[in-house]
Formats: structure tokens, C-alpha cells, sequence
């Protein structure tokens, strides 16, 4: 088994792999408290606003594949 190198203190969290075999490419800085840099974290985070929308129009998409 390889070990795993993490990536430092403030430092981007961002993984990649699969199987236990994951490294952190990403070696942009980020701010205290914060686990991505910016370019990742518009990847992974969805805002309340956008999660309610999403929750509203899943109905509707059942709906119509029924429809179909």
C-alpha cells in the first residue's frame, strides 16, 4: 500500500483517485476554514437557494418521464 501524501495547512483538499489510491493535485492556497480554493469549491457547492430550486423542479421531471 502507497502512502498517501495530504495536502499541507491551507492548502486546496481537493482529491483525486480511486480505491484508497487518492493524491491532491491542486496546490492553490485557500482561506482559514475553507477546504477548496475557489474553483473547486464552485464544483462541489450547491447554495441553499440552488439546492430549493433543484427540490421544486424534481417533481415536475418524474411527472413527465410518467407522461412519456
Amino acid at each position: 500500500m502507497s502512502m498517501i501524501s495530504l495536502p499541507r495547512s491551507g492548502q486546496c483538499k481537493w482529491a483525486e483517485g480511486t480505491g484508497g489510491n487518492y493524491y491532491f493535485p491542486c496546490k492553490n492556497r485557500v482561506t482559514p476554514g475553507v477546504s477548496y480554493c475557489d474553483e473547486h469549491r464552485a464544483l462541489v457547492y450547491i447554495s441553499p437557494e440552488e439546492r430549493r430550486r433543484q427540490r421544486s423542479e424534481a417533481p415536475q421531471l418524474v411527472q413527465r418521464k410518467a407522461a412519456a
